[in-house]
């Protein structure tokens, strides 16, 4: 499959379906979007970007991601929900819960008081990921890519 490169903007139509109200984040092969549906219904939308990787990249990127959208079909109050996957002009995407209180660690700077219960929670999603057999990872400050 050919990824062909998209210019998104506010305002445009994702796979017919999702309006793009905000680009809200990037990472290395993505961007996340927040949408709304034709209902009113905000959502993430997390965008790869194909078109810039090599094509000997796609398929362990496609894969890795599709394992993404699997994972966020797990039961549990504290993960993020995979709602929909499809793919545009050869790029997928995959549909998630929107988190309106946006970043973590701003809300952690606003109010340590919050602390403990975000540590429990977050433990709490690291649990369920674990009990189905899935490792989170993350990357340290060296920017190296661990596995907890």
């Amino acid at each position: 499959m050919i990824a062909y490169r998209l210019d998104i903007k506010t305002g445009d139509l994702i796979d017919g379906k999702y309006t793009v109200i905000d680009r809200i984040g990037s990472g290395s092969y993505g961007d996340v979007y927040k949408v709304k549906d034709v209902r009113g219904n905000n959502y993430a939308l997390k965008l790869l970007r194909l078109w810039e990787v090599s094509n000997e990249l796609h398929d362990p990127l496609v894969a890795k991601f599709e394992q993404e959208y699997k994972t966020g079909k797990l039961s549990s109050e504290y993960l993020i929900h995979s709602l929909d996957f499809g793919v545009v002009k050869g790029n997928p995407y995959l549909l998630i819960e929107y988190c309106s209180s946006g970043d973590l660690s701003k809300l952690i700077s606003k109010d340590l008081s919050q602390l403990p219960s975000f540590v429990h929670d977050i433990l709490e999603g690291l649990h369920a990921l674990h009990s189905e057999g899935k490792v989170h990872r993350y990357v340290i400050s060296d920017g190296h890519e661990n596995l907890d």
